[in-house]
């Protein structure tokens, strides 16, 4: 444990001035579980051990399969076993809020999504599956998938169900193990994940090796109180979003940027057919042109050869039909060459649609970009005017004290002069 005093507060909205004091739990990974992560990966471990900055409000969301414990663990983190249903089938998403550890944490329970068959997962639940963000808005700052650790895992089948959220879910994904405490005897969760499988391990290292054990009985991991690993979890969603630069997770930016992404390769696409198409029609040219040179450079040799007497008019006669075949080549190059001209002005204005096209997308992303950005600074201010407001309030408790205690001065003064009188 380390304590450090910090006077800024990066919360998802920005930066706010604000002094506290904290304790800070540094939470380190065994190199075991660092095994299967090499490059890049084992930078985000290094980044994500980082001291994280408290958010004034956590928004988490639950998904996985069938019976993982989804309901449980939220009631293991929001303290309490009735906020959600554990006994029953989460048949709709399901939104509550508590206050844990100094922090304002708000939990979305999702139906599960039907394990083993690919498919079997009906229509309704992967609504619900989508529509899960939009109940804690501006979004939330993880996305926790629960596993049960003794239940096996498959990768396809997970990747399946959480990109219905976009391809960019995973940087805002957690890995939450549950029912921690039926990890066997004498094996803790890095050696679970060290022999958990390819599936496991690829899973990992999409969340960049971020994961969290807990247990949805008795409201702690094995071997470590309820409340610690709370704020354990905590702690990880908040490095997370310091290293997502304190976005949270949007479906409808992911949306705009998903559009954006698969008009951007169409545009290349058709850029890239036009352009292989123009090189052909320019090389069909070119070979037609150069056959057309030969010929008549060969007209030309033959008429420059000695002429046999008694036959010039047969010779001019022939002279004559390859004037006539020149000219009608000439013609047809031509017609060749304002055809080619049509096509590419033709194509060129299809590029010139493709670009207004692309510049308008952009333009839409921007001003999305702009309303997010006003509505995060709406949300800032009124953190700042509740700030102050609990500030005054603090103010007036102290008064409230300093008067109670100057009250209780002049009773003791008056009780002390009536015994000496």
């Amino acid at each position: 444990m380390e304590e450090e005093e910090t006077s800024w507060i990066l919360t998802d909205c920005g930066l706010s001035v604000r002094k506290s004091r904290t304790q800070l739990h540094r939470v380190k990974l065994s190199p075991k579980c660092c095994d299967g992560l090499q490059g890049s990966e084992l930078d985000a471990h290094q980044s994500f051990s980082k001291v994280p900055r408290r958010l004034p409000e956590v928004r988490l969301v639950l998904l996985g399969e069938r019976e993982t414990g989804k309901s449980s663990a939220g009631n293991t983190i929001l303290g309490k076993t009735g906020f959600f249903q554990a006994e029953e089938v989460t048949e709709e998403c399901t939104r509550q809020q508590a206050e844990v550890a100094m922090r304002a944490v708000t939990v979305v329970d999702t139906p599960g999504w039907e394990g083993g068959v690919a498919g079997a997962t009906p229509e309704r639940v992967k609504r619900e599956i989508v529509n899960s963000v939009a109940l804690c808005p501006p979004g939330p700052h993880a996305l926790l998938l629960t596993l049960r650790v003794d239940t096996l895992v498959m990768a396809g089948h997970v990747k399946e169900h959480l990109e219905l959220l976009g391809e960019g879910v995973w940087r805002h994904t957690i890995l939450l193990f549950t029912h921690g405490d039926q990890l066997r005897a004498g094996v803790d969760i890095e050696q679970h994940i060290q022999g958990g499988g390819r599936d496991l391990q690829w899973l990992l290292e999409k969340c960049r090796g971020r994961y969290h054990v807990i247990s949805s009985v008795g409201g702690g991991g094995k071997g470590n109180g309820g409340t610690s690993d709370v704020t354990e979890l905590l702690q990880k969603v908040e490095k997370m979003a310091v290293m997502n630069r304190c976005e949270a997770f949007s479906g409808l930016v992911q949306e705009v940027r998903d559009l954006s992404r698969q008009r951007n390769e169409k545009f290349n696409q058709r850029l890239k057919e036009m352009g292989d198409k123009m090189a052909r029609q320019e090389a069909e040219l070119k070979n037609m042109r150069e056959r057309e040179m030969k010929s008549i450079r060969w007209i030309f040799d033959r008429k420059k050869k000695v002429k046999s007497p008694g036959k010039a008019d047969i010779q001019r006669e022939e002279e004559e039909d390859e004037d006539r075949r020149i000219g009608e080549k000439k013609n047809d190059i031509g017609e060749l060459e304002e055809r080619m001209r049509w096509l590419t002005e033709d194509k060129e204005r299809e590029i010139q649609d493709l670009i207004i096209e692309k510049e308008r997308i952009r333009v839409a992303l921007n001003q999305s970009t702009r309303e997010r950005d006003k509505a995060m600074l709406d949300l800032e201010l009124k953190e700042r005017e509740i700030e102050e407001l609990k500030e005054r309030t603090d103010e007036q408790q102290l008064k409230l004290l300093d008067l109670e205690r100057a009250s209780v001065d002049n009773e003791h003064e008056r009780k002390t002069e009536g015994g000496n009188h």
